[in-house]
């Protein structure tokens, strides 16, 4: 029963992921194909003919990042330090991932700490605050106090 719910949230975040980026993609490659070579441009050719896309893209980019999590957070955390190297726009969208990232849910987080430790939490914590202290891309903290 596990293998086939994380087959299953597997296709599910491979469909987000696909629905998010697919239309970018075919959006720049069209562009590219139909339009001139974008090697061929200057950096103002550049900056005016993609800026409007870049605009339209890069929250998605950053949408799709947040709601995926995990590793899609800290692939654009890192893609977010490329000054230079992405175009400002996404950059810019991609930023807030550094410190923004939203925690998981209580009842999310007792049940796969509950499924580490083999216990429910008030027999392995005398304390534990539900308000987590910290969320980053592939962890959350809680404060606790062991008995």
């Amino acid at each position: 029963m596990r293998r086939v719910v994380l087959r299953r949230e597997g296709v599910q975040r491979v469909l987000i992921f696909w629905s998010a980026m697919l239309p970018i993609y075919l959006s720049y490659r069209l562009r590219w194909i139909y339009g001139a070579r974008v090697e061929k441009w200057t950096r103002a050719q550049r900056e005016a003919a993609l800026g409007p896309m870049h605009d339209r893209f890069a929250p998605r980019v950053a949408a799709a990042a947040l709601r995926l999590g995990g590793m899609y957070v800290k692939v654009g955390q890192i893609m977010s330090m490329m000054r230079g190297v992405l175009p400002k726009q996404y950059v810019a969208a991609l930023q807030p991932l550094q410190n923004g990232v939203t925690p998981k849910p209580l009842d999310a987080m007792a049940a796969i700490i509950e499924a580490e430790l083999g216990a429910p939490l008030a027999e392995c914590f005398a304390s534990f605050d539900p308000t987590p202290c910290g969320a980053a891309s592939v962890a959350q903290v809680h404060r606790a106090t062991l008995h």
